[in-house]
C-alpha cells in the first residue's frame, strides 16, 4: 500500500503515513485524491527517501579559538617530549646512595657506556669534549674486566659523602694485549712505601640522587679511567 500524498510504501494497518505524516483513510485511495493537486505538489517537493543510516551528518565547524588550543596543546607536547629527549641521559639516573655512585662506575666502565659514566657526574666535573671524546673511543674498543671495588664509608651526611676504595683490580685489554691494574700496585708506585694514604671517592646529594663531584685519578686521562677519586 502506498501514500497517496508521498508516494512512501506503508503496512496496510497504517493510518499516519510515516514519511511525510499525513493521516488518511478511504478518501486517500480513490483516483480523484491520486490525481489531485495536493499529491502532485507534495511528490514533486518531497526529497527521495533515505534511509536514516545512509543521510549525511552535518557537524558544526570548528571556532578559530577551539583550533588555536589545539595548535598550542600539539605544540607544548612535542616541545615537553623534545626537552626529556634532550636533558635526560636515556635510561641513567643519579645513584640511590654514595657507595652505588662508585660502584656504578665501575660497572659502566665495564660495560664501556660512556655516557652512563658521565651521567654520575656533576657537571662542574664532566671532562671538555678532547677528553671525553678519547675517553669514549677508549670504552668503545678496549675491554674492561673488573674485580671490586670494595669500599666503605667514612663520612656521610643528607649532602655530602666520602667513600674509600680499599681494593680494585681491572683487566684491560687493548689491541689483543691484557694488562691486569690493582689499586694496591697504582697507589704503591704513586706513594711508595708510606702508609695511611686512601683512594677517596667525594659524592655530593643534587637533589635527585648522587653524584660523583670529582674527577679521576690525575683527570679526565685514558691511562687512569680506571680509578676515580684522589688520594688522602
Amino acid at each position: 500500500m502506498q501514500c497517496p500524498i508521498c508516494g512512501e510504501t506503508l503496512p496496510l494497518s497504517s493510518k499516519v503515513c510515516a514519511s511525510c505524516g499525513n493521516e488518511y483513510d478511504g478518501f486517500f485511495l480513490t483516483e480523484e485524491v491520486a490525481s489531485s493537486a495536493l499529491r502532485r505538489s507534495v511528490a514533486e517537493s518531497k526529497a527521495p527517501h533515505q534511509p536514516s543510516a545512509l543521510k549525511p551528518r552535518s557537524r558544526a565547524p570548528l571556532s578559530s579559538r577551539t583550533i588555536w588550543i589545539i595548535v598550542v596543546s600539539v605544540a607544548a607536547a612535542i616541545i615537553a617530549v623534545a626537552v626529556v629527549l634532550v636533558l635526560v641521559p636515556s635510561g641513567k639516573t643519579a645513584a640511590g646512595n654514595p657507595t652505588a655512585a662508585v660502584n656504578l662506575y665501575y660497572q659502566y666502565l665495564q660495560k664501556g657506556d660512556s655516557e652512563g659514566l658521565f651521567s654520575l657526574f656533576d657537571p662542574g666535573f664532566l671532562p671538555m669534549e678532547g677528553p671525553r671524546a678519547s675517553i669514549r673511543a677508549a670504552l668503545s674498543t678496549n675491554k674492561y674486566v673488573v674485580t671490586g671495588p670494595a669500599t666503605r664509608v667514612l663520612s656521610s651526611d643528607n649532602n655530602t659523602a666520602l667513600v674509600a676504595i680499599d681494593s680494585l683490580q681491572v683487566q684491560v685489554t687493548s689491541g689483543g694485549n691484557t694488562r691486569t691494574l690493582t689499586l694496591a700496585d697504582r697507589l704503591q708506585s704513586l706513594i711508595g712505601s708510606k702508609a695511611g694514604k686512601s683512594l677517596v671517592v667525594r659524592i655530593n646529594n643534587s637533589g635527585s640522587g648522587w653524584k660523583i663531584s670529582g674527577r679521576p685519578l690525575n683527570g679526565w686521562t685514558v691511562e687512569d679511567i680506571w680509578l676515580v677519586g684522589t688520594l688522602q
